[in-house]
Parts: C-alpha cells; sequence; structure tokens
C-alpha cells in the first residue's frame, strides 16, 4: 500500500518518483485482488480527493485484511486515520515546497526573489515586447540599471 500511495501521490503532485518502500513478499492472491479494487476506486474518486481525505473505502478493508487477528480492535478507525495522516504528507511537501522556493530564513528568501526577479528581467530582454512608438525601446534602458532599479528594495 505505502508504494501505491508514494506512486500515485508523486503522479498527482507532478514529482519525480523515488521508491522508498519495496515489498518483500508476495501478497496471497484474494489481497492482491483487493488492492487492485482499492487502487482502481481511488483512480475513480481521484488522488488529489485523496489528498483531501477522500480515500476508498476499500482501502480499510485491504487493511483490515492484512491485519493480524490479534490487531482487529486497532484496525477499526484506520480510515479515519488516513486522511490526517494524507493531510500531515500533503503539508509536509508544502512546506518542502516552500522552503525550496522561497527558502527558510529571510535572507535566503530575499536572494531567492532577486534571483527570480534577474530572471524575470533577464527573459523580457532576451526577447523583448514589440510595444506602440510612444514606449520606449526596453534596450533603451541597459540592462544592469534595469536590475539595479528593480532590486535595490530588497539590498
Amino acid at each position: 500500500m505505502l508504494t501505491t500511495f508514494e506512486y500515485k501521490i508523486s503522479l498527482t503532485l507532478g514529482i519525480s518518483y523515488v521508491q522508498n518502500y519495496c515489498c518483500h513478499s508476495t501478497l496471497p492472491p484474494t489481497l492482491k485482488n483487493n488492492l487492485l479494487q482499492a487502487i482502481h476506486h481511488q483512480n475513480v474518486l481521484g488522488w488529489d480527493m485523496f489528498l483531501k481525505g477522500f480515500s476508498s473505502l476499500y482501502w480499510v478493508e485491504l487493511f483490515n485484511g492484512h491485519d493480524e487477528p490479534t490487531e482487529k480492535h486497532k484496525s477499526t478507525n484506520w480510515g479515519e486515520q488516513l486522511a490526517p495522516a494524507s493531510l500531515s504528507c500533503l503539508k509536509h511537501i508544502w512546506d518542502d515546497r516552500n522552503q525550496f522556493l522561497h527558502g527558510k530564513t529571510r535572507l535566503q528568501s530575499k536572494r531567492k526573489l532577486r534571483e527570480r526577479v534577474h530572471f524575470a528581467v533577464g527573459q523580457i530582454y532576451k526577447s523583448p515586447p514589440k510595444l506602440h512608438r510612444r514606449y520606449p525601446s526596453i534596450q533603451a534602458v541597459p540592462l544592469e540599471q534595469r536590475l539595479h532599479h528593480n532590486t535595490a528594495h530588497l539590498q
């Protein structure tokens, strides 16, 4: 199940898939059928909906069928635990994404913003827009002067 969650959620979020879990044993045919049924049902519901807390009931059935008989009492609320666990996973993914995009500290945030501004202005200079003749050409202002002007407030 963990491999399935990793794979499907990484596809949904558009991030590269790196398998962290491997199954060392094969599933019995009944559990394998239950797994395929749960995956199919979640595909119909949508994995984006899974991350919003809408999970297939077949996951609970699969978990109950895989559970040890002595642990049955713990599995009754597994479906209730799945939604918060997936939301927690999603929150950690967004935290990592935000940290990557914006940095961890204010200084990193300012540096990353400055890099994005430099890149954006550089792109405009590489392929300048066609402006009405009453506006000066973008090349009328040297790139270095434009970059300094746009990012002076960040320093």
